[in-house]
């Protein structure tokens, strides 16, 4: 018998937590007590452990497009000029 593995289900919460707050990978995996060539090995080997952290970091990615519509939404000329500089650049980027 091996020895136990250190990504348990509190460290993947820990990481899960800190990857949706926007926290670099080297961060969370600080953050979780892992280091970040376990998180890596972890990732490509285990197909839970890579949705998971897929997840998390598409949370953090989705927050902050609601932040920015919200602002579009409450008159915000500057984020839509933003957003559109970068949704639609042909159209509209300098």
């Amino acid at each position: 018998m091996g020895r136990p593995s250190v990504v348990n289900e509190e460290a993947l919460r820990k990481l899960e937590v800190a990857i949706a707050t926007g926290m670099s990978v080297s961060s969370s995996c600080f953050f979780a007590g892992i280091s970040t060539s376990t998180f890596y090995e972890h990732k490509s080997l285990d197909k839970e452990f890579a949705f998971r952290v897929n997840m998390a970091e598409e949370w953090s990615t989705f927050r902050a497009r609601q932040v920015i519509l919200k602002a579009i939404d409450d008159g915000n000329v500057d984020a839509a000029k933003w957003y559109l500089s970068k949704k639609a650049r042909a159209e509209f980027a300098p």
